[in-house]
């Protein structure tokens, strides 16, 4: 897939481009590119079967917007870094509006670990993630819980059993 703008360089011990990351029925897919500013900042994109391309970032512009799964309709959920870190879940309709997707119980602070990540969006527009309260720290439990949001805003947080790494709902 190839997106304008896409930085295909290799430096740093890491190469650019894009990278698709889920695909609905109708064949739209989404994904992720590294962008040409300095930073190796990464911004999201939507293809559509006839191959036209939109890109689109987070509403303040700011580091990473990785999108991780499209539904039927067309929404998108992901992950996006501010300037100064915790990271956010979101939420793209089909439209275009882009909504911030916060577990209440997510820690915040000047770092990446604490904060919400969505995963999966279903048909019906329930988002699946996890969240990390401020007892996480990088890679270690108990700090990182599952969520269920509702398609009217709503959050159930659930937790796993066991080790190594806490909780983590891949899909819905």
């Amino acid at each position: 897939i190839d997106v304008t703008g896409a930085d295909t360089s290799c430096s740093s011990g890491r190469c650019g481009g894009a990278y698709a990351v889920s695909i609905n029925d109708a064949g739209v897919i989404t994904g992720a590119y590294f962008t040409n500013v300095p930073g190796n900042l990464q911004s999201g994109f939507l293809r559509d079967p006839g191959g036209i391309i939109t890109t689109f970032g987070n509403p303040g512009g700011y580091a990473y917007t990785i999108p991780a799964s499209i539904n039927s309709t067309g929404a998108i959920t992901g992950t996006y870094f501010t300037c100064c870190y915790p990271n956010h879940g979101f939420l793209r309709a089909s439209d275009g509006t882009f909504t911030p997707v916060n577990d209440p119980s997510a820690g915040g602070g000047s770092s990446i670990y604490p904060g919400t990540r969505a995963v999966s969006i279903n048909d019906g527009g329930a988002i699946t993630g996890i969240y990390r309260d401020t007892s996480f720290v990088c890679c270690s439990p108990p700090g990182q819980h599952g969520f269920l949001r509702a398609p009217d805003g709503t959050f159930t947080s659930f937790d796993g059993t066991g080790p190594p790494s806490g909780t983590f709902p891949a899909s819905i």
